[in-house]
């Protein structure tokens, strides 16, 4: 259980009602990429000077941002993406890497024209939206973590490399029951729906575990400590309370960082608590906009 507790924190670090992902969202544009003979699926919605890119976590897929959407069209141009071996998205590739991720991003900007963007990850995505910015200053105005960031990873021992490798050999053989049985145990809080957890599982588990165990183990080789140091625009993170997070680490960096709490929640406030997720992605917005 402990390699759990520190794959789930490093991981985090990096019909539900109309409230939830199961929302529906009208009068998007939906419209399909190929890159290096991948084809992967974004949605449209929205106009405004401003794009926010949504980039989903592990195992799940676009429509968790369904109620964003909604929420945040009227003032913004809003992009929603399914990552490629999720949702909608082909998986006929072998790299998994954050840097692979961020290819098929810069691609999607580039096609869609997008200019004046403000990139939006959930958990793992907090690395794909960080490399994004690294190789877009030009194009990305800021990036908005979700539920991440929470310390900064340092780089793993040989004995943590030896755990992580049992764990996720035991993951590719017990997929399904390893996170129901285990993993779920570090993705909700006390006060997350059962609807809501039951919908997650079901999701997370229906994922491709030839595509999702090579993602994170690509997460966990992503140079994090690295690459945020040279990162030099805002970052905001909306992150909930059910596990702790550490800001020194960004003025030590010299970092401009804002936290705003949700408050307590599970791993996914998006859908756990959407108006009030809807109003701080907005502060998190406006405080990134700021001279």
């Amino acid at each position: 259980m402990k390699r759990l507790y520190i794959f789930w924190g490093l991981l985090i670090s990096c019909s539900i009602a109309a409230i939830s992902c199961g929302e529906r969202v009208s009068q998007n544009s939906v419209q399909h990429f190929t890159r290096n003979q991948v084809e992967f699926v974004a949605e449209q919605a929205g106009n405004g000077p401003i794009t926010l890119v949504f980039v989903h976590g592990w195992g799940i897929n676009r429509s968790y941002w369904n109620a964003q959407v909604n929420a945040l069209r009227n003032s913004y141009r809003i992009v929603t993406i399914d990552l490629a071996g999720f949702g909608e998205s082909g998986k006929n590739r072998q790299d998994w890497t954050v840097e692979a991720y961020e290819k098929d991003l810069s691609y999607l900007m580039e096609k869609m024209e997008l200019e004046k963007v403000i990139l939006i990850g959930h958990s793992m995505s907090g690395a794909i939206v960080l490399e994004t910015a690294l190789e877009n200053q030009d194009k990305v105005l800021g990036i908005i973590g979700v539920d991440n960031f929470r310390e900064l990873a340092t780089p793993l021992s040989a004995e943590t490399k030896k755990e992580w490798d049992r764990f996720y050999a035991l993951l590719s053989t017990r997929f399904s029951s390893i996170i129901r049985e285990e993993m779920s145990a570090y993705l909700f809080a006390d006060s997350t729906p059962t609807s809501i957890r039951e919908k997650v599982i079901k999701d997370m588990t229906a994922a491709d575990s030839l595509v999702a165990v090579p993602v994170l183990k690509a997460t966990d080789q992503y140079a994090f400590s690295e690459k945020l140091p040279l990162y030099k625009k805002k970052l905001c993170l909306v992150n909930s309370d059910y596990i702790s997070t550490d800001t020194t680490v960004f003025a030590h960096l010299g970092i401009r960082a804002k936290l705003i709490s949700i408050g307590l929640t599970g791993h996914y406030p998006m859908i756990e608590q959407p108006d009030r997720f809807n109003k701080a992605i907005d502060q998190a917005v406006q405080y990134i906009l700021e001279p």
